[in-house]
């Protein structure tokens, strides 16, 4: 008969309490379906769940590297058995990033059991599709400046500027760059132009007028 260290018996015995505990859980709930998207620089999430009287809530959890989870939300039912309920949660405030955010759900009984929902994840491309480039002031005489998306801080920008004509007039290349760059302006005769700004990856562009 093999025998293990103290040390690994008391693991194995809490391994083995906490599968005990929860096995419950899965009987309390089902969750039905599971979705996530973006709709207007939101993340919408939407689920539908049967449950008994034993399940009490769900939480939201949101996370950025798909392993790091932290609790943004919770919903509560109301106590009663439901052989189908639908749910939806919009993350107003998600944070701007370029690659993904990962969404999951903790199903949690009355008695403190719980379990995971698989983890859906946005991809960080639709949020560019919301991005703007800020160019202020508008009409301009001297010095614009150009208010870039917060997920480009300290990127290196690719900052170019056109005539009404599309022609290139000038190329700016900011190393690291902060939120904002400023353009002097000067020296261009009054008309409108384009500027154009890029992190590599992705391309933003507003009009301006210059002025005397």
């Amino acid at each position: 008969m093999k025998t293990y260290p103290l040390n690994k018996q008391l693991w194995l015995l809490s391994t083995l309490l906490f599968i005990f505990l929860n096995a419950g859980a899965a009987e309390n709930v089902d969750l039905l379906s599971f979705s996530a998207s973006i709709e207007n620089s939101q993340v919408k999430l939407n689920w539908s769940a049967r449950y008994k009287k034993e399940f009490s809530h769900f939480a939201i959890e949101r996370s950025a590297d798909g392993t790091n989870f932290k609790e943004v939300a919770l919903y509560f039912t109301d106590g009663e058995q439901k052989l189908k309920d639908n749910f939806s949660y919009s993350d107003k405030y998600p944070p701007k990033i370029e690659h993904a955010l990962y969404y999951r759900l903790r199903l949690i009984n009355k008695d403190g059991t719980f379990q995971y929902s698989a983890t859906q994840s946005v991809k960080g491309a639709h949020f560019d599709a919301q991005l703007k480039l800020g160019l202020y002031p508008n009409p301009v005489q001297h010095t614009l400046l150009a208010a870039l998306p917060v997920s480009w801080n300290q990127q290196d920008i690719v900052v170019e500027l056109y005539n009404g004509n599309g022609q290139l007039l000038s190329t700016h290349v900011e190393k690291r760059a902060a939120l904002s760059i400023s353009m002097d302006l000067s020296r261009m005769p009054p008309g409108w132009y384009v500027v154009k700004a890029s992190n590599g990856r992705s391309n933003l562009q507003g009009r301006i007028v210059k002025t005397n």
